[in-house]
């Protein structure tokens, strides 16, 4: 079991660490790397693109990996971030601002 579980972690670090040098790989390239079956790889592989932790898709066995959409996405994620937490920083200010203005 936990050398089963060390290989769906290498095969999960694998492809999201390299996903910009990957632009397609087959399954049973990944199989025979990790020495994974294909269904339990299918199933690794599926979860992370539902998760959206990689953007790809199979065609025909072969996993294409879209890693330029990917890092887009991973821009405008932190740009919504930085704007949530900007408004947070100024409604903080707001609030110390009426708590030192009702203390004078």
């Amino acid at each position: 079991m936990i050398s089963s579980k060390i290989k769906s972690t290498a095969l999960k670090c694998y492809l999201i660490f390299y996903e910009n040098e990957i632009k397609n790989i087959s399954l049973k390239s990944l199989c025979r790397k990790f020495d994974i079956e294909e269904r339990e790889i299918r199933i690794l592989i599926n979860t992370l693109i539902l998760e959206k932790q990689l953007d790809a898709k199979w065609r025909d066995g072969i996993l294409e990996i879209y890693s330029e959409d990917r890092n887009l996405n991973t821009i405008k994620r932190l740009e919504e971030n930085l704007a949530v937490i900007s408004q947070q920083n100024l409604n903080l200010l707001e609030v110390n601002s009426g708590i030192i203005a009702n203390k004078k």
